[in-house]
């Protein structure tokens, strides 16, 4: 178990270097954007795995480039465009089976095919959106603050959850899903989670004064929630596929969706809650 947490811990350790060298170091901003495009990548290729599992055949091809394009459009144009690219990808892939006359299983692997795109492509561009955002009354650049603070909610609440349940978890939490899971790990794992984002709100200013306190911990109690939730539902999959991991390419993670699961979950509830209830406020205050 020690050696398994050390190597989790340092994976999370080794992106988040390459994450702060890519706002910090001159001439490697484009390094967030390939490693955000990796993620996405590297998920859709893992979540496909487990589909083939079920007998469903998985169009990877078109999966990928709806993920990336919705990349493209995060850090172009703020994920704007992210309807007609989700309408303009079931499109596609209704027509592929078309025009191929193949009926079999169609609903199924339409669907699962469609949910990927959603499922990781949007937290995907979102990532990519947050990444590019400016405080609309002060104009600075919160982004990496705001990247920052839902990735340390994730990652941290995560290890906390598995480190505690590993050692001193005795009560099942939902063992249907997944019987490692402890209610001991899951109430660590909330408390970790919301005091990083206290942490968070303290020693970054800039965040501070975009969020505010009120909003900040609204939105770090919500995201703590977030982070279990995101955990058990990428469990549900590979339950379902009959996995214990989603893949073997990140060192103590078992794949990326097991390292990013929490993410995709808690991504859209932070992008969501920013776009809707944060900065239309901070616009009228500028």
């Amino acid at each position: 178990m020690k050696g398994k947490l050390a190597h989790r811990t340092l994976t999370s350790v080794v992106f988040l270097s390459f994450f702060f060298l890519s706002f910090h170091a001159k001439g490697l901003e484009w390094l967030f954007a390939v490693l955000v495009g990796i993620f996405g990548v590297m998920c859709v290729i893992e979540f496909g795995r487990l589909i083939r599992t079920r007998h469903f055949r998985f169009p990877l091809a078109l999966c990928l480039a709806a993920v990336l394009l919705l990349l493209y459009d995060g850090f172009a144009a703020g994920l704007s465009h992210a309807v007609p690219i989700l309408a303009g990808t079931l499109i596609v892939l209704l027509s592929d089976r078309v025009l191929r006359s193949d009926l079999e299983r169609l609903a199924g692997e339409i669907s699962t095919a469609f949910f990927a795109v959603a499922y990781i492509g949007l937290p995907t561009g979102m990532a990519a959106a947050l990444s590019q955002m400016h405080d609309p009354a002060s104009g600075k650049a919160v982004g990496e603050g705001l990247l920052l603070f839902v990735m340390g909610i994730a990652f941290c609440g995560d290890t906390a959850a598995y480190l505690v349940g590993s050692r001193w978890g005795k009560t099942p939490f939902f063992p249907v899903i997944s019987p490692r899971k402890t209610f001991e790990g899951f109430v660590a794992g909330l408390i970790v989670s919301f005091l990083l984002a206290v942490l968070a709100l303290a020693v970054l200013p800039t965040l501070r004064l975009f969020l505010g306190w009120g909003h900040g911990l609204l939105l770090g109690a919500v995201l703590s929630v977030m982070v279990p939730l995101g955990d058990l539902a990428e469990s549900l999959f590979k339950r379902e596929a009959g996995w214990k991991d989603s893949g073997s390419d990140l060192t103590g993670h078992g794949g990326f969706l097991d390292m990013f699961d929490s993410l995709l979950f808690c991504l859209p509830v932070q992008f969501c809650y920013v776009q809707y209830l944060v900065a239309p406020f901070r616009m009228l205050a500028e």
